[in-house]
């Protein structure tokens, strides 16, 4: 069975149009999603880290009762050496539901990348 995370939250409440206040709610609600995007990167490595307060939403796109939201967080790599040490950006889309003013995130996590299974 795949892990998932799932998750309601209150769409935040503002005089903007629908999509910017679901941005805005992604965006309040980042941490959340970090088991997500630490998978977007393919490793199980503690070396990469997923920034706190970097992700970026781009666009918001509603069909229906759902949609899904486009764009990116970035992500570190230390491997001690400063010449090695990186930093990158990954682009990310986030489904999601809508129900009544609330948020439906149930979102499948991607298998773990291992480079030591042949």
């Amino acid at each position: 069975m795949a892990e998932k995370i799932s998750f309601t939250c209150a769409i935040e409440e503002s005089d903007d149009e629908i999509e910017n206040r679901i941005a805005q709610t992604i965006k309040s609600n980042e941490g959340k999603f970090w088991r997500y995007f630490a998978r977007l990167i393919n490793t199980e490595d503690a070396r990469y880290t997923v920034i706190d307060d970097s992700l970026e939403i781009e666009e918001v796109v509603i069909a229906g009762a759902g949609g899904c939201a486009y764009g990116n967080f970035t992500w570190d790599f230390y491997a001690g050496c400063k010449d090695i040490n990186s930093t990158d950006e990954k682009e990310v889309e986030i489904n999601f539901q809508i129900s009544g003013e609330n948020i439906v995130f149930d979102i499948e996590l991607p298998v773990i990348w291992r480079s030591d299974e042949d």
